[in-house]
């Protein structure tokens, strides 16, 4: 038997909990201080990182109910890649070589996988 799930459905609930998480929290570390000031200050970069994550997820779903999970999940690691790449330089991590070796051992991990 098939179950075929909305996906905006899906989004929405699973947002929901996020927020709910994120929210209890924030209470048991008495971030909403720091969250208002930080909108206060921010919040045009809080409204494009919403957007985006929003876009991001949304396409992610549509994306997993038309095509393979394993080459949509491909994708996504590959995303994970060049987070790792820009991220690092970006904030200037430590061993950023390792995390790129380990990366890189991922990606090619999944597209062994596919083959």
């Amino acid at each position: 038997m098939i179950n075929i799930t909305n996906v905006t459905t899906y989004l929405f609930f699973a947002l929901i909990f996020i927020a709910f998480n994120f929210l209890i929290l924030s209470f048991l570390y008495n971030g909403f201080k720091d969250i208002k000031k930080s909108l206060k200050n921010n919040w045009k970069l809080f409204a494009l990182t919403g957007i985006l994550t929003f876009g991001y997820r949304i396409t992610q779903m549509y994306t997993l109910s038309l095509a393979s999970v394993s080459i949509v999940l491909s994708i996504k690691i590959l995303s994970v890649f060049i987070g790792v790449l820009l991220g690092g330089e970006l904030f200037h991590e430590k061993n950023l070589k390792r995390k790129i070796f380990a990366s890189t051992i991922m990606v090619v991990g999944v597209f062994l996988i596919l083959m």
